[in-house]
């Protein structure tokens, strides 16, 4: 039996898009965890482009994928980019160890390490 907890998922989805951190808080397994990983990550998934970042007039579209094992993956990780209409950046945060590279579509994939050490990477 699955409790939806919607109340509180209906919380998290009115403030996604507030520009704060969401911190859940609560008692010892009273569900923070599948609210998170399940309820909410599902929203998420349905509503596509895991973050859109805005700095100043300049927005960057980025996925976070744990790994690119291989073209099917990778096609299942840009598939949201490739239904954005506009010249924004886009951008696949991996795990994996890769060099920055753009694709065909000019989506970069670039590794987490370069990600968060580079300051210059959204302007590569």
């Amino acid at each position: 039996m699955e409790i939806r907890r919607d109340f509180y998922l209906d919380k998290l989805i009115k403030r996604k898009n507030n520009g704060l951190i969401k911190v859940i808080t609560g008692i010892r397994r009273c569900g923070k965890s599948y609210l998170l990983n399940n309820l909410f990550y599902h929203h998420l998934l349905e509503g596509g482009v895991d973050f859109v970042c805005n700095l100043g007039s300049s927005r960057y579209y980025i996925q976070s994928a744990y790994s690119l094992p291989d073209e099917e993956k990778r096609t299942q990780e840009i598939r949201p980019f490739r239904k954005i209409d506009d010249s924004f950046k886009k951008i696949v945060v991996t795990k994996d160890i890769v060099q920055p590279h753009y694709d065909e579509y000019g989506i970069l994939t670039v590794n987490i390490y370069d990600f968060l050490l580079d300051p210059q990477i959204l302007e590569k």
